[in-house]
């Protein structure tokens, strides 16, 4: 860390207090807000070859989680821990970026999330009894809304195994993102070098998702005319792939703006359009954008004129 050792023992102590007030957080009805910002403080120790800081105040915590039956709360300490590990350790890499960062930081957040759901489920009484309730509740839903007047609402498709990835995909991709962003924010007034994330125009979905729908959605039309429900479970792969690309729909438009110089304005009609049907353009503008090079045909033609 630039400066003096006192001006580092500083910020260290500064963390760690902070680490400590995140964690007072989770207990109050803050609860949501610490969850998210509970990685930071760690990943910011990582970055500044502090880990040892890290790893005890982890310990600590955790054992007083665990001590007082928390599990909870272990689990959000363990994953916290492990997204700034991961985050922390590629961020230090000379030639890492800061999506090289984030993506790690997703990877890991999903990997520990399903690794303690299998553990829990399998050891915890309480958490089937928690899946049961919620299975129960999806299927309430579906009843509510056929009260309400939407009618021949498959029942298969209200099940928990299809919402829970979509579920679990809103949820946690915020963290990596909130704790890149306020590290970057961190380290900038500390003169680092701040590993920014490109502009959400320039945001593309690697090619290997277009590849994979593709695939997909193949495969699921083929059981269909095949009357086979094979793939029916795993439909919510599905649903995530569809937000990334209303996501990546919603890049190519920002992208089509700042090349014709339109104001961000139009960004409201097109966020009034995500909740209505024809988000389904949107959608397949994600998709092609995604495989194929659409803007840089649409730069070359403007540059041709």
């Amino acid at each position: 860390m630039p400066g003096q050792p006192k001006a580092r023992k500083k910020d260290s102590l500064l963390l760690l207090g902070l680490y400590v007030l995140i964690f007072c957080l989770l207990l109050s009805p803050f609860f949501p807000l610490a969850f998210y910002l509970l990685p930071f403080p760690l990943f910011l120790l990582v970055i500044t070859n502090q880990l040892i800081y890290a790893i005890l105040i982890t310990v600590v915590f955790g054992g007083v989680a665990l001590f007082s039956n928390a599990l909870v709360i272990v689990f959000i300490l363990l994953l916290a821990f492990a997204v700034a590990l991961g985050m922390g350790s590629v961020y230090r890499k000379e030639n890492s970026t800061g999506i090289d960062a984030v993506l790690t930081g997703l990877i890991v957040t999903f990997v520990t999330t399903m690794l303690f759901m299998v553990a829990a489920y399998w050891y915890l009484p309480a958490f089937q009894e928690f899946f049961t309730l919620w299975e129960k509740e999806i299927a309430n839903t579906r009843l509510y809304l056929e009260q309400m007047g939407f009618s021949d609402l498959d029942p298969s498709v209200f099940r928990l195994n299809l919402f829970l990835p979509l579920f679990l995909f809103l949820t946690l991709t915020p963290l990596p993102l909130i704790t890149h962003w306020l590290g970057g924010k961190w380290l900038e007034k500390r003169s680092f070098l701040v590993k920014k994330l490109p502009p959400f125009k320039n945001w593309r979905l690697p090619k290997v998702f277009f590849h994979f729908y593709l695939a997909f959605m193949l495969v699921y039309f083929f059981t269909i005319v095949m009357d086979s429900h094979s793939l029916d479970n795993y439909l919510g792969i599905l649903y995530i792939l569809h937000v990334l690309f209303v996501i990546q729909g919603i890049s190519l438009i920002t992208f089509l703006l700042d090349v014709w110089q339109k104001t961000k304005g139009w960004l409201l009609l097109v966020f009034f359009v995500v909740i209505t049907p024809m988000v389904t353009l949107i959608q397949l503008a994600g998709v092609l954008d995604t495989g194929f090079k659409i803007r840089e045909w649409i730069v070359k033609l403007k540059g041709e004129k």
